[in-house]
């Protein structure tokens, strides 16, 4: 924990209270808050396999996906792709494991 990350916990805080204090006695250490400052601080990749809920109308059930869009990230995550945010311009990225595979090549050639 820094300053950087701090700073992008009480943005998140402030704008999104509801997602923000979204935890009970069942999750010991929910990390999303965390996870999704560090990336917005250090312009990082997250990576998540957790699913988009774009239809969720209640803050307290926003999923990764679902929030990092609304903080003008680039998300490619199961059935969302940004496609009005360039992944090279946005401040941060939120994609999915074969997002990743992909990209880093983390796959065998096929071979015949």
């Amino acid at each position: 924990m820094n300053n950087n990350i701090s700073t992008e916990l009480g943005f998140l805080e402030e704008n999104f209270p509801e997602w923000y204090h979204n935890y009970d006695d069942s999750k010991n250490n929910w990390a999303d808050p965390y996870l999704i400052a560090y990336a917005m601080a250090y312009s990082a990749v997250l990576v998540t396999q957790e699913k988009c809920n774009l239809g969720a109308t209640n803050e307290s059930n926003y999923k990764i996906p679902t929030i990092c869009p609304k903080l003008g990230a680039y998300c490619h995550s199961d059935k969302l792709i940004s496609k009005n945010i360039n992944p090279d311009t946005a401040p941060f990225q939120c994609i999915n494991f074969f997002e990743l595979i992909k990209r880093e090549k983390l796959y065998l050639p096929h071979s015949e």
